[in-house]
């Protein structure tokens, strides 16, 4: 069974890199950010400036980066 037909009006081809991170072109309030698409990932990490963008956080969690917290 296929799934729903999407109008092309409405995908966005992008690039996929060979062997590299899967990098999605994300739109928010006009400006346009890449961000990572780990399909294994149990948690979403995004940097603390988007915070504005993305409105009423379900859950925080404070991470250990390479750089810091």
């Amino acid at each position: 069974m296929a799934g729903p037909a999407f109008p092309e009006a409405v995908l966005e081809r992008f690039p996929v890199p060979v062997g590299g991170p899967l990098l999605v072109p994300v739109e928010l309030k006009g400006n346009r950010y890449l961000f990572k698409l780990d399909t294994g990932a149990t948690t979403t990490v995004y940097d603390s400036l988007l915070i504005p963008l993305l409105g009423k956080p379900v859950r925080t969690q404070v991470v250990q980066l390479p750089n810091g917290i």
